[in-house]
């Protein structure tokens, strides 16, 4: 990705936190060269489902963490665990 000022541009002025993410999500998937070096995604925002999506992250692997800790994924098989 660019750079801390893009990025800083993209999460408070644009509101779009997940342009830097993918992004750096995108320089991960390049730098391994292979087809899925992400088996999961966990984040606190639809954002950060957003990216991790793009990066092919399948929907049973891509977590919601909520405010009580619970991580639930949000499409495909159901499943929810605590992280206590």
């Amino acid at each position: 990705p660019a750079g801390v000022g893009s990025a800083l541009y993209a999460e408070v002025v644009a509101r779009r936190p997940d342009v830097f993410k993918t992004a750096a999500l995108s320089d991960v998937l390049d730098a391994f060269k292979t087809t899925a070096p992400l088996a999961a995604g966990f984040g606190n925002r639809p954002t950060d489902a957003r990216s991790y999506a793009l990066a092919g992250v399948p929907g049973a692997a891509n977590f919601s963490i909520d405010t009580a800790g619970i991580a639930t994924a949000l499409r495909g098989e159901p499943s929810a665990f605590s992280l206590e």
